[in-house]
């Protein structure tokens, strides 16, 4: 599938996020240092001092705004890590999957590794599949749901055994219209390009991974967007090389007779 959108640097944001901690750390240290307990009685009966809490009042938005710089930046920062998983996973089913056949069910497996491995970092959200990507393919969908059974089947293990310590709450699997609405997420907003010499063994096969991440709060939304529209978005890039481990025989076979489904 081709990409979709313009690469965009993580600079910003990895120096918005070091800003932001920074700033936060710095006025954290400086209020702890200056804190005193408030004596509420004194204050109820006489309003004199009251007035140097006007420094404070000021600062708390500006504060706040560092706060949500540091939060939206920290999620595209994990979508950062998504897409570099996405990519390697990308990568490693185009060499695996590059002489299939038909053609159509190499496009349906090499997008089921990026959505799949895109899935775990995007949210559940109805509203995130409106996205500048368009709709997911239409394979998507019986993929979504094939993604959810393999998760349910896998842990179900895990849910069932007691846990190690008691809990306040039960263990118990994810909802499986909550796993769907991950991997649909994922196929709406992640675009993938592979590239490279898959007839010649050893050669490189690059797979380059777009994400368009969500941004959810308003005031930073609106400042890390590139072009300021919603929905508001930040494509984030990623890319992998891997080498073409075709077998070094005549026919490119391992001699295994087998059947791809």
């Amino acid at each position: 599938m081709g990409g979709a959108g313009e690469y965009i640097c993580m600079d910003p944001v990895w120096a918005c996020w070091a800003v932001g901690v920074v700033v936060l750390l710095a006025g954290g240290v400086w209020a702890a240092r200056r804190f005193r307990r408030p004596d509420l009685r004194r204050l109820a009966a006489d309003e004199h001092g009251t007035s140097y809490s006007l420094g404070f009042v000021m600062v708390a938005p500006l504060y706040l705004c560092f706060l949500l710089v540091v939060f939206e930046c920290t999620m595209l920062l994990v979508a950062k890590v998504g897409t570099m998983y996405s990519a390697h996973a990308t990568a490693r089913s185009a060499v695996v999957w590059r002489t299939a056949e038909p053609a159509d069910l190499r496009t349906e497996r090499i997008d089921q590794a990026a959505f799949t491995a895109m899935a775990p970092f995007v949210s559940a959200r109805t509203r995130d599949l409106v996205s500048l990507n368009g709709p997911p393919p239409s394979h998507a969908y019986w993929q979504a749901a094939e993604f959810a059974l393999a998760y349910e089947w896998y842990t179900r293990g895990a849910a069932d055994a007691p846990p190690p310590v008691p809990r306040p709450y039960p263990r118990g699997n994810a909802p499986s219209d909550y796993l769907v609405r991950k991997y649909l997420n994922a196929a709406a907003r992640t675009r993938y390009s592979v590239s490279g010499d898959t007839a010649t063994p050893g050669a490189d096969v690059t797979a380059v991974v777009r994400y368009r991440a969500p941004l959810y709060i308003p005031v930073v939304s609106r400042f890390l967007d590139p072009d300021g529209v919603w929905p508001y978005e930040y494509t984030i890039e990623s890319r992998a090389v891997l080498p073409n481990e075709t077998p070094v025989s005549d026919d490119r076979r391992l001699g295994i007779e087998y059947r791809s489904r």
